[in-house]
């Protein structure tokens, strides 16, 4: 019988008992939220890999500030590379890339190193 299974004094699977106590701490709740943020930035790229010329790229500036602002500092640097990647991912779906889109992705990096 494997860990996860194996029943505790209440007789529920260690498993659930370790959900549910991580649950009651908080601990899923926090998950929840940057969960909710990568959910949200990938949406953000799906839009504008769909329509690069009505979605502007620029809004994937808009789930960095949120994340800095609510994320504890244990998650906020994986999420910062993870908009970092959609940035990156973004800049590769516009259709005419000049000096303008250019700085505009530059500064969008930059935002993600500050």
């Amino acid at each position: 019988m494997s860990v996860a299974h194996r029943r505790t004094a209440t007789g529920r699977p260690r498993l659930v008992e370790a959900l549910r106590t991580s649950w009651q701490r908080g601990a899923l709740r926090t998950y929840r939220l940057v969960a909710l943020l990568y959910v949200a930035t990938g949406a953000i790229l799906a839009l504008v890999w769909l329509a690069p010329d009505r979605m502007p790229f620029t809004s994937l500036m808009v789930p960095l500030l949120v994340g800095s602002l609510l994320l504890n500092p244990r998650q906020l640097p994986w999420f910062v590379c993870w908009v970092a990647v959609m940035v990156c991912g973004a800049l590769s779906q516009q259709i005419d890339i000049t000096a303008r889109t250019m700085a505009a992705g530059g500064i969008q990096l930059l935002m993600c190193l500050i």
